[in-house]
């Protein structure tokens, strides 16, 4: 299924990270919420190649007048994190640094509520939390979703943290 939606998009398995996310497996990742939350629009868009414009009109849609905005960002390492599979689906959590990271100093890591360690905030995407200049911890709402590869016949984790805060 995964190589017929790639051939009626005309991308390469080298080009869907870049077109549709940072997923192992973006288009069918998309596609698989499309089709379960009923969304048609998305669907349509991921046919036409227009996903990610539709993703920054919903961005738009969703800030208010009151001043409220959100951020999106990847959870990096997820797969590599003991127990996750108990916090598939949408919960809250919050952000932390770890400057004493030996990878990276400049390292946010994410927790859940309970003080469960579910992965970090990539690496090319810390400066531009930093940059909210917002007080840790951060809180966070947090969308984990299984998904599966048929072509590789593999089962993994993909997730999403979103900081919802006020703009100054």
């Amino acid at each position: 299924m995964l190589n017929l939606l790639r051939k009626i998009l005309g991308v390469s398995s080298e080009q869907t990270p870049a077109r549709f996310g940072s997923y192992p497996d973006g288009i069918e990742f998309v596609r698989q919420r499309a089709e379960k939350a009923g969304d048609t629009e998305a669907l349509q868009a991921i046919a036409n190649g227009t996903y990610k414009e539709l993703l920054e009109k919903r961005a738009a849609e969703r800030q208010h007048a009151s001043g409220i905005e959100y951020r999106t960002y990847d959870i990096a390492g997820i797969n590599y994190r003991r127990g996750i599979a108990n916090y598939v689906g949408q919960s809250t959590g919050y952000l932390k640094p770890q400057p004493t990271n030996s990878h990276d100093p400049n390292a946010i890591a994410i927790y859940s509520d309970d003080d469960h360690h579910l992965g970090y905030i990539r690496a090319n995407d810390t400066a531009d939390v930093r940059a909210l200049r917002l007080r840790f911890p951060i809180p966070v709402s947090v969308d984990i979703d299984e998904c599966y590869d048929y072509d590789e016949n593999r089962r993994f984790l993909v997730g999403k943290v979103t900081i919802k805060y006020k703009k100054k």
